[in-house]
């Protein structure tokens, strides 16, 4: 490979892609030719246009890793973090993006500089675009609800050599965690993800700084990352209803919510409070009101119960101070409501009762989500008496999440391959099921699925009639799990409570 002629390559590809100024691209060229090991530029003509038509950088980040390891550049396996620093090398620095982001907005509007920044990540390759089309994705109707399900196939699945090579690394308090301002421009390493070509938009939240990032895999269209710049963990409060709200006020295209701060009920990071937005539709949105809550005290707002599979209040209004103190008194009498009748219990040795807010601004109005939710485990629900119950952990069995709990379900990559597994089987009444799962250990955790879709469908269905069997399967599965979360059920004694606990709040 001709490494002066990636250089140019690359050169050509940050002046038309990524903003790189005249001035700039003699010292990045310097830089690159520094790493690269070359001591003298390219003197022949590169396809100038074939560079300027890409959409995506995947081929010319194939030739950086191509070169990495030809060249023994770096060790066997850092290809990926070599292609990340060279991408990051060709980007502007943080302040000049926030910058041109803020010229953006000026000169256009909000969204406008948000789908440069978004843009922007996925031609420096930070956002990995081809890896998230592959992902499959489906939506299902269920009367006049819906869920949205993806098989998220993006994120990599890491090698036991790769784990072997984390852990033998020594232990490392930085970044404290993978969401700390302090890893913008990190290298990467000892189990942390590089982060050079990483660019984030610094904003206010009630006074407070904060700054927004977008997913590297991200779940849906513009998935954004709002952060906390102080390391603290995921606590909710009254703030934390204040600064969603404070949020709709920056970005009013966006919808934004919390992760719940407790185990289980939760996301996968608690050390570090964050919370997750963007530019899409979930399917809670949708929902009509089931009944609208009595209140007194505060008729500017519209308080309701949504007919959705788990517990949701919505409070919409134009009085942001309202939204939250109304929000403020639902939080303070859930998270220290008890009713043993249909087994809430609101604190044990530790606190079992929380919410799971979101916020969105629509028709003038804002509307404040409050999805009721308890971590409590017991003798016959080990992993959580309001979470996906056992019979569904082949499908789905970490933490219900806020993007979960609002609809969208997020599969591991692994259904893919056992799909198709279990689509020769109701296809072929000849396929050998026990082999299967000799050589397919991972197999076994389908097994009731498995028997339950023979039983059913029998063995001699179509290639097509066996997926469209798993995929009602699965559909069905998501909204069982949904309606596992709900802390009061939708039946008689379930709404009986409900009520009970509604009028205990005395709004």
């Amino acid at each position: 490979m001709d490494k002066a002629k990636l250089i140019e390559e690359l050169i050509c590809y940050a002046t038309k892609n990524l903003s790189l100024k005249e001035l700039d691209s003699y010292y990045v060229r310097n830089v690159l030719m520094r790493k690269f090991k070359v001591d003298k530029t390219y003197d022949g003509e590169i396809d100038k246009k074939a560079i300027e038509e890409l959409s995506l950088p995947d081929s010319l980040i194939e030739k950086i890793k191509e070169l990495a390891k030809e060249e023994h550049l770096v060790d066997e396996g850092d290809e990926d973090l070599f292609a990340c620093e060279i991408m990051g090398d060709l980007s502007l620095l943080p302040q000049n993006f926030v910058d041109e982001f803020h010229k953006i907005a000026e000169e256009k509007d909000k969204q406008a500089a948000l789908d440069w920044a978004y843009d922007y990540e996925i031609k420096n390759n930070y956002i990995a675009k081809s890896a998230i089309d592959k992902n499959i994705v489906w939506s299902c109707q269920d009367g006049k609800r819906h869920v949205e399900i993806s098989i998220n196939l993006s994120k990599p699945e890491k090698t036991n050599k790769d784990i072997a090579k984390a852990k033998a690394a020594p232990a490392t308090g930085y970044p404290k965690c993978a969401l700390c301002i302090e890893n913008l421009g990190f290298k990467g390493g000892n189990g942390k993800p590089p982060r050079e070509n990483i660019r984030i938009v610094p904003l206010t939240l009630c006074g407070n700084p904060w700054f927004l990032q977008y997913s590297p895999y991200g779940y849906y269209y513009q998935h954004a990352i709002v952060i906390n710049t102080k390391h603290s963990p995921m606590f909710i409060s009254r703030q934390t209803f204040a600064n969603l709200l404070s949020f709709l006020d920056v970005f009013p295209t966006y919808f934004v919510g919390s992760n719940a701060d407790l185990p289980i009920v939760g996301g996968s990071i608690l050390a570090h409070e964050h919370y997750q937005g963007g530019r899409h539709r979930l399917p809670v949105y949708d929902s009509a009101d089931l009944f609208e809550i009595e209140h007194k005290n505060f008729q500017d707002l519209k308080i309701t119960y949504l007919d959705w599979y788990n517990s949701v209040i919505k409070i919409s209004g134009k009085n942001k101070e309202e939204i939250v103190e109304v929000a403020d008194k639902i939080f303070e009498a859930w998270k220290n409501y008890d009713d043993q009748e249909v087994k809430i219990i609101h604190k044990t040795t530790e606190q079992h009762s929380t919410v799971t807010p979101i916020a969105i601004y629509e028709n003038g109005l804002y509307n404040l989500y409050l999805i009721l939710r308890n971590n409590r485990t017991d003798e016959e629900n080990p992993e959580g008496i309001f979470h996906a119950h056992k019979e569904y952990h082949n499908i789905k069995q970490e933490s219900i999440g806020l993007i979960e709990a609002m609809g969208l379900f997020i599969l591991p990559a692994r259904l893919k391959r056992q799909f198709n597994n279990i689509k020769n089987i109701l296809s072929n009444d000849k396929y050998d099921i026990e082999n299967m799962y000799a050589t397919s250990e991972d197999m076994k955790v389908h097994k009731d699925m498995i028997e339950k879709l023979i039983l059913s469908y029998g063995r001699r269905n179509t290639l097509e009639e066996a997926e469209k069997h798993i995929t009602e399967y699965v559909n069905n599965t998501c909204i069982n799990i949904l309606k596992n979360t709900a802390v009061f059920k939708e039946d008689e004694q379930g709404q009986k409570a409900l009520k009970k606990f509604l009028t205990s709040i005395n709004l």
